[in-house]
């Protein structure tokens, strides 16, 4: 694993680091899990492939994919120092051995296609245009010629009848650009191909959520 050393300038998975504590159990009553479950399903991880998350914060969706795939190659990469630390103490305790490194999604230490899946959940919409833009650019850089990539965000077309919560999200700045062909655009920019909208899924709590797949 890298050494960790801190980034200022990210923004922590609740907003504030001091925060951090609180992330798992947030994530848990907001449902995540069941979202990092259905990516896996589209992601269709298989023995000894290499899989890298960006934005892995405390673990979680890199810890469901070695239980799922115990024989895949698992790295996960964040900014904060203080969510990787919690990442490696849970892979601790459940004797799993993955790749711990910190580092920025828009500039990644691995080379030229170095990994067959890359994974993102719920992270872009904390990254500015620009910052997204580079970060995608990244994941498609580390894939391998045949390799994939699987995103659940904030996303999809909003509607009327999706509630208050998610039509006011759709007007929250930082994640305008995710909605009706934002995130669709933004693959098709960095050069990805077959970029789909596999399924979009509407919470009370999260508002509308969208599954991406796109190909080296």
């Amino acid at each position: 694993m890298a050494a960790l050393s801190r980034h200022d300038h990210h923004r922590p998975g609740l907003g504030h680091a001091r925060l951090t504590p609180l992330y798992d159990t947030v994530v848990r009553l907001l449902g995540v899990p069941r979202l990092h479950g259905r990516l896996l399903e589209q992601a269709d991880v298989r023995p000894f492939c290499a899989v890298l998350e960006i934005g892995c914060g405390t673990g979680n969706l890199a810890l469901q994919v070695k239980r799922t795939q115990p024989a895949a190659h698992v790295t996960g990469i964040d900014p904060d120092t203080r969510a990787l630390a919690s990442a490696q103490r849970k892979a601790a305790r459940t004797g799993f051995d993955l790749s711990w490194d910190c580092g920025v999604a828009q500039q990644m230490p691995y080379s030229d296609g170095a990994f067959d899946r890359v994974l993102s959940s719920l992270m872009l919409h904390h990254l500015d245009a620009e910052q997204r833009r580079a970060a995608l650019a990244e994941a498609r850089r580390v894939l391998a010629a045949d390799g994939s990539l699987h995103v659940v965000d904030f996303g999809g077309t909003v509607d009327h009848r999706d509630g208050f919560i998610a039509r006011r999200l759709s007007h929250t700045a930082r994640l305008a650009d995710n909605y009706d062909n934002g995130l669709l655009s933004a693959m098709n920019e960095a050069g990805f191909a077959r970029v789909t909208e596999v399924e979009q899924r509407v919470s009370r709590v999260l508002g509308r959520i969208a599954f991406y797949r796109a190909e080296r």
